[in-house]
This record gives C-alpha cells, structure tokens and sequence, in this order.
C-alpha cells in the first residue's frame, strides 16, 4: 500500500545505488541473467533486487519512516527491528497490543545492513530480508539470489490467548476471539528482476505464514527475485472505516492487489486520519 510522498526519494536512491551494483557485476540493469544463480544474498543483490521492484512497479513498495534498527514510532503504533533476526520484528499498534514475527531463515541471516532510505536488509546465504517500516505498517520482504534457494519462506506469528491466523482473501489475518482483525496482512507477490510476476500464495498452519514462490517450477526467471508480506495494524482498518467503505470493501482492499491499493486518492486521506489530522 503505496503512499507516494517519498516516492521520488526512493525511486532515486535506488536507481542509482542499483546502477553502481549493476556496474560492479558487469551485468545489464534489471536483469542477472535468466537461470544464472548468484554465490549470495548479499546486501549488493538486495540492493539490486529492490531497485528492480522499484522499476517495474514502484506501488509495491512501501515508503520507509525508520533509519535503521531500533524501536520507530509511526502515525499508528511502532515497529523494532533487532540487530538480531533471530529475535524477530516486533509490531506494537495505538491500543498496546504487542506483535512478534520471526522472519525466514533468520538463524543463518547476517548482521543488518541499513539502505539510506530507511530499509534494513539481512544478507543471507541463497535468500536475504528486508523490512520496511511505514506509516501504515511494517513490510517483510525476501530477496531470492538464485534457482536453488528454496521456494517457501515462512513466518512465525506469537500469537495471544484466543487468537488464530486464518487466510483470508489473497492475504490473511491475526483474528481475535471477537472475530476482529488484530493484523492484516496484504496479498502476496513476487517479481523476478525483469518485473515479471513470479506465482506465489500463502498457506497457515498453526501460528505460521508460509509464502510459496515458484520461482524455480519454470525455469525461465530472472535473478534475484523479491517476495513479500505486508503487515497492517488496525488503525489502517479503521481510518478505511472512516472514508464510509464497508467491512467487505475495506477487506478486499488490504487483501486483495498490490501494497497500492490504498494508495492514490484515498491515500492522503489515510495518511492524515492516521496522523489525528
């Protein structure tokens, strides 16, 4: 869900650092070439990896508000991100209530790396993270290198007494007791370094989101791959509520399409009720 504020600011940053990777490595600008596997997930291809998303479709990432590790307040609660992955990304919303997730091969993920943008990225041996931290969540992105690295990334969700991870949609859903949504998570994606749409789907089980990216079922994409969930807090739910959007349309619209779904007209609107403007 894609807030265009900062957009220019990203799309900059990251066209020129990817043009000095691309230099390095020798290799033509938004595409490692088809089926090639690269020896690492390092912070290069992390880099390189974002600046292609950036290209083919800059509404799939959000805008950072962080600048680095550490605990960020934003417009609807907080996110820390640890020096550690293993300790996972902890998400607090406006109410106190308290989130943590641990990400994909966190055990194996290296020291983070901060972008000048904000994004803080977990070189890895065949797949690395990222997150972003904005205004109306967090956002947990893998970056694929090559072929062999695996096809499902999954996410750990501690969950409170009476809550459940359910799928709903495109996307899914921490549900309380109540029925009411305590985290959303939007629908997944996964491009390959030319923009090309990679499938992808969740699955839950337990307390776990898992993302499969076929991205080595075809043969035919381009490396590195990027995938991701986004997480929202309830405010988003209820900023949405307060534009006179119902409780399906507002579903739909965090579950279903790109992180810009909410962008565009209503998200100005969005930003300021976040805000208390």
């Amino acid at each position: 869900m894609k807030l265009r504020a900062k957009a220019t600011l990203r799309s900059t940053a990251l066209s020129v650092v990817g043009a000095l990777v691309f230099a390095t490595l020798a290799s033509p600008a938004g595409a490692v070439a088809e089926g090639t596997d690269q020896s690492e997930a390092s912070s290069g291809v992390i880099t390189e990896s974002l600046a292609n998303v950036e290209n083919a479709n800059p509404s799939l990432l959000l805008d950072s508000v962080a600048s680095g590790t550490g605990t960020t307040k934003f417009s609807n609660g907080e996110a820390t991100i640890p020096s550690d992955l293993s300790d996972g990304i902890t998400m607090r919303g406006e109410d106190g209530e308290r989130f943590n997730i641990k990400l994909p091969n966190a055990s194996s993920a290296e020291s983070p790396v901060t972008h000048f943008d904000g994004t803080v990225m977990y070189p890895g041996e065949t797949s690395a993270n990222s997150v972003i931290v904005s205004d109306l969540g967090v956002q947990m992105l893998t970056t694929i290198a090559g072929a062999d690295a695996p096809v499902q990334y999954s996410y750990e969700v501690v969950l409170e007494e009476g809550q459940t991870l359910a799928l709903i949609g495109d996307g899914a859903a921490v549900v309380n007791a109540d029925g009411s949504s305590a985290l959303i998570v939007g629908d997944a994606w996964a491009v390959d370094a030319n923009g090309a749409d990679v499938p992808t789907s969740y699955s839950v089980e337990g307390a776990t989101l898992t993302q499969t990216v076929e991205h080595a079922a075809a043969g035919d994409f381009a490396y590195p791959v990027v995938a991701d969930p986004v997480w929202f807090l309830p405010a988003v739910y209820r900023c949405l509520a307060g534009l006179t959007l119902s409780g399906p349309q507002i579903t739909r619209i965090i579950t279903t399409g790109s992180p810009g779904s909410i962008g565009g007209a209503l998200g100005l609107a969005i930003l300021a009720c976040l805000r208390g403007k």
